[in-house]
């Protein structure tokens, strides 16, 4: 009997037009004020190849800490967009990170966007229909996401681009500050 050659099958978190229906600007305060909004354009690039990469952590802290909702994938729960922040919700700037970023040789066109949040999506297959779970984010941990200030581009009133976010230790000094960040960046903004 003849073996049927397999197919290969996209899971719903990638082939799902909501999955990868983001956002192509966030809203954020301003660098220089806090009280002014502004846009920063989403790296639309760099989640879809991520995601095609099957790498779909970075998504989910995107969706859930960025943007303040669940990722739009099966989840447990109830209380799927509690209590989840977005980039606008920061509550510190700071503005050159001390290292080479891309093109900018001393990183002095980078600004750092510092959230403190309660919760957030974690990839986790439970079963063929759950992909995630909201978990608890550890109170030793603050959420950095970096923006690269240029032109404006895809978004006239934008202010740059997200390059990348992740969780970092918070400073024993400041549980709501990153972990050595009067050394870590060049100027706190506020």
């Amino acid at each position: 009997m003849p073996r049927e050659t397999p197919k290969v099958v996209r899971g719903f978190w990638v082939s799902s037009p909501e999955w990868l229906g983001f956002p192509v600007a966030l809203d954020a305060p301003s660098p220089t004020n806090r009280n002014e909004p502004c846009k920063v354009r989403v790296p639309l690039p760099s989640l879809m190849k991520g995601a095609e990469a099957h790498r779909r952590q970075m998504a989910y802290a995107f969706w859930s800490v960025l943007n303040g909702t669940a990722p739009p994938v099966p989840h447990q729960g109830s209380s799927a967009g509690e209590r989840l922040l977005k980039l606008e919700d920061a509550h510190a700037c700071f503005k050159g990170v001390n290292r080479p970023v891309a093109d900018d040789d001393h990183g002095s066109r980078m600004v750092a966007y510092v959230l403190k949040p309660e919760f957030f999506y974690k990839y986790e297959f439970l079963s063929p229909i759950v992909f995630t779970t909201r978990e608890p984010v550890p109170i030793d941990l603050v959420f950095v996401a970096y923006v690269h200030l240029d032109k404006p581009g895809v978004c006239s009133d934008a202010i740059g681009t997200l390059t990348h976010w992740q969780f970092v230790d918070a400073d024993p000094r400041d549980g709501f500050l990153p972990v050595d960040f009067d050394s870590r960046y060049t100027t706190r903004l506020w």
